[in-house]
């Protein structure tokens, strides 16, 4: 061990020859660290961490970083893992990567904190992988590398992370890091939504919906759609609203249409905001209430959607004064509920 690391732990622990306390022992200092004995942790930690031992190096300079069982030093905690970032061990590689992100205990340092979360990342550690495989993809490191950043984001992928899968799949649907391609793209979509992820099984929805990659089809789709709709997922919500207004993959119904539109709408979706006001103005599926249709074509124009310009302007033509000031009001009353939700 160097001796600046043997000087930090000189100065920061006592001398710890307890008597009779025995071989030091790793487990046992753990052990007493978790159940928040830190004096006793230390016994342990500061003879093997002398001897050079990775482990008890990394655990003091946690211990010194959060200030448990001495004075708080982000500097010192920083230059003992540095030591055992260097020995090889993977969760001071990772932490230390963060500190030099951040500028903890240290200056911020780009390129060593890239240098330090890839090492951590070639210890298969996921975290260090996935944050690495971002900082490429996103330029927040020395350079941009949206090659390295699909290389990294794969061993994730394929070390069990769904995220990670996810991003696979936007990669590809985007040419980004890799040739751009639907079915890679459709095929790692699949994969995390069958593990739940929410964006994926919307994405992969759209890929059946749209044909690429997947092959067109629409009863498929509209199943993708409805698993993230019951989840909240209010594109989701929208897709399945128009299955069942056009009779796309499922059998058409007005009814349930307008169900899903609103709660869409109620959301924030723009588009659903415009069909709802539709479906109000025509009567399908819903009352005739052209007061309702008026109220969602604004609150759809708030959020950009220009359809609901249009179908407001023709709609305020054929209503009466009364009729649109009691839109209005309804529309501010949406507006101020949404602000309390």
């Amino acid at each position: 061990m160097s001796i600046r690391i043997l000087t930090v732990l000189a100065v920061v622990l006592p001398v710890l020859a307890a008597c009779g306390f025995g071989e030091p022992d790793f487990a046992r200092g753990m052990a007493a660290y978790e159940k928040g004995d830190y004096a006793t942790a230390l016994k342990d930690f500061e003879p093997l961490a002398k001897k050079g031992d990775a482990r008890a190096i990394f655990q003091i300079s946690t211990m010194m970083a959060e200030g448990k069982g001495m004075k708080a030093n982000q500097a010192q905690a920083a230059k003992l893992r540095y030591n055992a970032a260097e020995k090889g061990h993977r969760e001071a590689q990772y932490s230390l990567a963060k500190m030099f992100l951040a500028g903890q205990g240290v200056k911020t340092d780009k390129v060593l904190a890239v240098h330090f979360m890839r090492m951590a990342a070639k210890q298969n550690d996921a975290r260090a992988q996935m944050e690495l495989a971002e900082i490429l993809l996103k330029g927040k490191g020395p350079k941009r590398d949206t090659a390295e950043a699909a290389e990294w984001y794969r061993k994730a992928a394929e070390g069990g992370n769904v995220e990670a899968t996810f991003k696979m799949g936007e990669l590809y649907a985007e040419g980004i890091g890799v040739n751009w391609d639907y079915v890679e793209a459709a095929a790692w979509y699949r994969k995390a939504a069958e593990k739940n992820h929410l964006t994926a099984q919307y994405n992969y929805a759209l890929l059946l919906e749209k044909g690429q990659g997947a092959g067109r089809d629409p009863a498929m789709a509209a199943q993708w759609y409805r698993k993230a709709a019951e989840r909240g997922h209010a594109g989701a919500q929208f897709k399945v609203g128009q299955a069942h207004a056009n009779g796309e993959g499922v059998p058409k119904d007005s009814v349930k249409a307008v169900a899903w539109f609103r709660k869409a709408a109620l959301a924030g979706h723009g588009g659903a905001r415009t069909e709802l006001g539709q479906h109000y103005a025509s009567g399908d599926g819903v009352a005739k209430d052209e007061v309702q249709a008026f109220m969602w074509y604004s609150l759809a124009t708030i959020v950009g959607d220009k359809t609901a310009i249009r179908k407001q302007e023709e709609l305020r033509e054929r209503m009466s004064e009364e009729q649109v000031s009691k839109a209005q009001s309804l529309t501010w009353q949406r507006l101020e509920a949404e602000k309390i939700n």
